[in-house]
């Protein structure tokens, strides 16, 4: 076996450590993961021979995997491959941080009125480029996720980076994105030669005292929300959908560049063994 081959799926092992931890907390027995790696490994195996331009018969989707003929075409049925979910609300939220007509003299969210198919707000969801939807399907989104707070006719941008907990499966899919991300970013840097690297970081420190962990994430939440802001703000001038000025080419190629920051901490004992 290759020697690149044998790192892959050393790193593969212990990518799996996590997930497999997840799945034991929550119940996932082994006959559903079989049933999904089968499922998955079918899928990305027709992504990857569509973007090649090939065909994606049984047979060579076979030869990819190793998933045998007869579950291919069981699996077929069992339902549409994963899309990544369009995200207005996004884009939305990012003009209305940054964009000079949403914001203050400060560089602040405006409170914007909502009321009425012209009102501020309309405008602001008119802003980015192609969005077909209603302002008012919007606002309920961004109220129902807790985006905004609505008084009367206008309506308050909150500050929330950060997915909640009673929100499970928006946190789940920021996992899925992220992780997905990350693995691309990291092939990217090692398999591939480009002119620029993706960015790819760690800090760790691992004697904090558990009286300081408290501060350390509060500290890390306010500058990691600030940096994102700060991102937002540059990309949004560089995406079409976002730029007045680039916006006259809609047509042009376009590319996608995705930026995921976590903090985490655990409880350790002074030889690093996780407290139980």
């Amino acid at each position: 076996m290759p020697e690149k081959n044998e790192h892959i799926l050393t790193a593969i092992r212990f990518l799996l450590k996590p997930i497999l931890r997840l799945c034991i907390r929550h119940s996932v027995k082994l006959q559903e993961l079989v049933e999904m790696v089968k499922v998955m490994l079918v899928q990305v195996a027709k992504e990857e021979l569509l973007r090649d331009g090939q065909s994606t018969s049984a047979s060579k989707i076979s030869v990819m995997t190793g998933v045998h003929r007869k579950d291919i075409t069981r699996l077929e049925g069992s339902g549409e491959p994963y899309q990544r979910p369009i995200n207005p609300i996004a884009k939305i939220v990012a003009q209305w941080q940054c964009h000079p007509s949403f914001t203050t003299k400060a560089g602040k969210p405006r409170v914007l009125n909502c009321e009425g198919k012209f009102s501020e707000f309309a405008k602001l969801v008119a802003s980015v480029n192609g969005l077909d939807v209603s302002s008012y399907s919007i606002l309920y989104e961004l109220e129902r996720a807790g985006y905004i707070e609505k008084r009367g006719k206008k309506v308050k941008l909150l500050a929330r980076d950060i997915v909640h907990s009673e929100d499970i499966n928006a946190g789940l899919q920021v996992l899925v994105h992220d992780s997905d991300d990350l693995i691309s970013a990291v092939e990217e840097n090692l398999f591939t030669e480009t002119e620029h690297k993706n960015l790819h970081l760690r800090t760790e420190f691992d004697r904090i005292p558990l009286t300081k962990l408290n501060e350390a994430k509060r500290w890390l939440l306010e500058e990691g929300s600030a940096f994102h802001k700060r991102v937002r703000s540059y990309l949004s001038t560089l995406d079409l959908d976002t730029s007045l000025a680039l916006s006259k080419n809609m047509d042009q190629p376009t590319g996608r560049i995705s930026l995921g920051t976590f903090s985490m901490s655990e409880n350790q004992t002074s030889h690093g063994e996780l407290i139980q």
